[in-house]
């Protein structure tokens, strides 16, 4: 029996990479997926390699409350629960000095990537305790821990992020 028989898991970022690379992990274990992103034609595209057996998206903004509490409301309603949460969607921002850096684009990736997750887990970890509880996955980066030239923004992001 796979691991992940009868689980369900949300995945934000699941356009991306490593988003589609881990819905085909969790399918692959026996998890049914709801991808989350922006882009719908690349969430077609991950639902249509994966099938819509076990995949399905909500284009969603994961700055938005609303956006994410219909994202919650859209895996409950389709798999009538929710097990793991895979808090993935990140941006990186622009490559420049912190001096130079434009304060919108440092707004805009805390938003992303940390205001996202955050609201990931306000609406998430409510339908996670009615199932009994779950499993909840930050994807975080090693600059968080190192930094990097030029990534004010997402440096501070994925720091935020890497704290226990």
């Amino acid at each position: 029996m796979a691991r992940l028989t009868g689980k369900v898991a949300i995945i934000t970022g699941g356009a991306g990479g490593i988003g589609a690379a881990a819905a085909q992990l969790f399918t692959d274990e026996g998890a049914k997926v709801l991808l989350v992103d922006r882009n719908e034609s690349a969430l077609q595209r991950v639902v249509d390699t994966l099938g819509g057996a076990v995949a399905s998206y909500a284009v969603a903004d994961v700055t938005q409350p609303t956006e994410v509490q219909g994202y919650v409301q859209t895996a409950l309603e389709r798999y009538q629960g929710i097990d793991i949460l895979l808090a993935n969607a990140g941006i990186e921002g622009v490559v420049q000095p912190i001096t130079d850096y434009p304060v919108d684009v440092f707004d805009q990736v805390m938003a992303v990537n940390v205001r996202g997750v955050w609201l990931g887990l306000k609406y998430a970890i409510p339908a996670m305790r009615a199932r009994g509880g779950g499993s909840i996955i930050i994807t975080s980066s090693t600059a968080g821990i190192h930094g990097s030239v030029g990534l004010s923004a997402y440096t501070t992001s994925k720091h935020t992020l890497s704290l226990d």
